[in-house]
């Protein structure tokens, strides 16, 4: 693997566990002791980090070292959790995710994000089917972005 895909890959895989834990880059400075940016250079896949270093930054992280360099066919790894509503999809995502360092995204929060709408309100103003067109198109454009996550989605989307 070539040296800039590696920091490439080191830098997606830090700032996306970063941005799943909802942290800043002030915050994970503080917490490894390295400069934000330094961090924000190694995020953008420029930081020439030393394994101590990065030690740092997964132990700041929370997660082992090895998440960060491993190979990109773990990578792309995209967990789905599929369920009724009420079945713990939240709950297990969200913690699955965080233990993998990956992004959690549940579908029906990106609707009512993209429609400005709660699911109730969408269902009564523009029926299932506009649910279920919805929910397809997003859940290809996330994903697109060819990143590791973990996606709830409900049971419809089968």
């Amino acid at each position: 693997m070539e040296r800039e895909s590696v920091l490439s890959q080191i830098g997606r895989r830090v700032r996306a566990r970063r941005t799943s834990m909802g942290w800043t880059l002030k915050e994970i400075a503080e917490r490894s002791g390295i400069s934000p940016r330094f961090l924000c250079d190694l995020e953008a896949g420029k930081g020439n980090i030393s394994v101590a270093r990065l030690a740092d930054v997964a132990e700041a992280l929370d997660v082992p070292i090895v998440s960060l360099v491993s190979t990109d066919e773990e990578e792309k790894r995209v967990v789905a959790l599929v369920g009724l509503r009420g079945a713990g999809k939240s709950t297990v995502g969200k913690a699955l995710a965080k233990h993998l360092g990956v992004r959690f995204i549940e579908l029906d929060a990106l609707i009512e994000s993209d429609t400005n709408l709660v699911l109730g309100e969408l269902f009564s103003l523009h029926g299932e089917a506009y649910y279920k067109r919805r929910a397809y198109d997003l859940l290809v454009k996330v994903l697109m972005q060819n990143e590791p996550m973990v996606v709830a989605t409900g049971g419809s989307i089968v």
